[in-house]
């Protein structure tokens, strides 16, 4: 291969940098709560309880803010990819 060749590994490590900062961007549009719930649910792999135990908040409280994060990000993701 040569020095000025993309590998095809290469590309795809491009390509999930680039979803990433992607998806950092669109979740720093959400409300804080949301933003932290998610985080703490998909990066961190904490379970609901835990969560509304870290920040205070009653369980059902953690899964709204779960959910309806996810449903803005759902909706902002498709608006980014039209």
């Amino acid at each position: 291969m040569n020095k000025g060749d993309i590998s095809s590994t290469g590309i795809s490590d491009y390509r999930q940098v680039e979803e990433q900062m992607d998806l950092q961007a669109l979740l720093n549009l959400l409300n804080a709560d949301q933003r932290e719930a998610i985080q703490l649910k998909y990066y961190h792999d904490l379970d609901y309880d835990s969560i509304a135990a870290m920040t205070k908040v009653p369980t059902g409280t953690v899964k709204s803010r779960i959910y309806q994060g996810l449903q803005k990000l759902r909706a902002l993701y498709g608006r980014n990819t039209n």
